[in-house]
């Protein structure tokens, strides 16, 4: 039989990114302690629909990023009109979704151990933890880290605590 023809390249969007990396870090001073995990993405580029032209749906304007719109009254390059017909294409808008990210931050304070001994324990912490805090992004869509710009972003989410150990 005759050889099969070669694979086509790679399609480069759905390649893994260039340059994943993390940072943890935990710094303590006397009786507190510091821990936070910083997360990056670099080198990725994709396909934001929410600043595409197909922004109105039965009359009403979807949520999106704040744009401006070439309009007969102010014909500027940087997007089209905001309509059904003006890429009939529908050529992708590509978007740098590189981004920084606070992904886990901890701060807690270790308690003198005659206060662990009133409840009967050896030491006693009292901690506050954050995740998803903080994100440096040039991304317009909701999460620069999840595939689809209409997904549901990560969560902040803050927690408290008080840890005894007996």
């Amino acid at each position: 039989p005759p050889p099969s023809p070669p694979l086509p390249p790679p399609d480069p969007r759905h390649l893994p990114p260039p340059f994943p990396a993390g940072l943890p870090n935990t710094i303590k001073v006397a009786r507190f302690t510091l821990s936070a995990f910083f997360n990056t993405v670099q080198g990725v580029t994709r396909d934001n629909d929410l600043l595409g032209t197909n922004q109105t749906f039965t009359d009403v304007r979807r949520n999106q990023p704040y744009a401006i719109y070439w309009t007969p009254e102010n014909p500027i390059n940087t997007y089209p009109s905001n309509s059904n017909f003006s890429n009939p294409l529908g050529v992708a808008f590509y978007q740098d979704a590189s981004f920084v990210r606070l992904k886990d931050a901890t701060l807690s304070f270790d308690l003198p151990a005659r206060f662990a001994a009133r409840f009967g324990g050896e030491s006693l912490r009292i901690y506050g933890n954050g995740r998803n805090l903080w994100t440096k992004t040039k991304w317009t869509g909701l999460d620069p880290e999840l595939n689809n710009p209409r997904a549901i972003p990560l969560e902040r989410v803050l927690t408290g605590g008080l840890t005894v150990r007996f």
